[in-house]
């Protein structure tokens, strides 16, 4: 599209390695601005996350406090525009300056001529643009559907008007399962029968608590 263009510039004496600079020149600098507003949007979104995150899911996930912009990512990000600028930059730019480029100013405004089609190269690379970009943005959208329901929905219980506590047995009044069953049984009687309990239970992991017990099994003359 920007043909005429460069054949004016062609004609007023711009050589063809000035055209390519210039083509790669604007290439870049496009890059170079999306990736610090990528990195902008990243960091808004990660400060939105830990604004919106539920108190105790937030204490409960692994990691979460840990989020954060990573140096090597911030480093990687302009480096990667500039790869991605020059790879698909430089072609269009030799192309389009390729030839006798002050052939187009004849045609004036009759339209493009039939033999300045777009080649199949050109049509590969919007294809595969437009194709990643669609799948990044099905990929951002699962992302942040999952994150609403997550906060949204519930959790399967109503957490109103409920309260818990942890505790912790000691070892040697309590070291066997039965001794520690016995405390169970006596612990949930005297909840269950104080004023303004309605129910009472005792678990080993409450919900959405992220933390799963693990259990080693060793099997005889196998590794365990």
């Amino acid at each position: 599209d920007r043909r005429r263009e460069l054949a004016m510039r062609a004609a007023l004496g711009a050589g063809r390695m000035r055209l390519v600079r210039q083509l790669v020149t604007e290439t870049l600098l496009l890059g170079l601005l999306s990736s610090a507003a990528a990195l902008v949007v990243a960091w808004i979104g990660i400060e939105v996350l830990r604004a919106t995150m539920p108190a105790d899911a937030a204490r409960y996930t692994e990691g979460w406090y840990n989020l954060r912009l990573d140096t090597r990512l911030v480093l990687v990000t302009p480096l990667a525009a500039i790869g991605v600028g020059l790879l698909v930059g430089l072609f269009p730019a030799l192309s389009s300056s390729r030839g006798n480029l002050t052939g187009f100013l004849k045609e004036g405004d009759r339209g493009v001529s039939p033999h300045l089609g777009r080649p199949r190269v050109r049509q590969a690379l919007v294809v595969a643009e437009i194709a990643f970009a669609l799948a990044g943005l099905v990929a951002a959208g699962l992302i942040l559907s999952s994150g609403a329901r997550l906060i949204v929905q519930p959790g399967g219980f109503e957490p109103r008007q409920l309260m818990t506590m942890e505790l912790s047995i000691p070892e040697k009044q309590y070291g066997t399962p039965a001794a520690r069953r016995e405390l169970a049984d006596v612990l949930l009687a005297r909840l269950q029968a104080t004023p303004g309990v309605q129910n009472a239970a005792l678990s080993s992991i409450l919900p959405a608590r992220g933390w799963s017990p693990s259990t080693t099994i060793v099997a005889e003359d196998r590794p365990v």
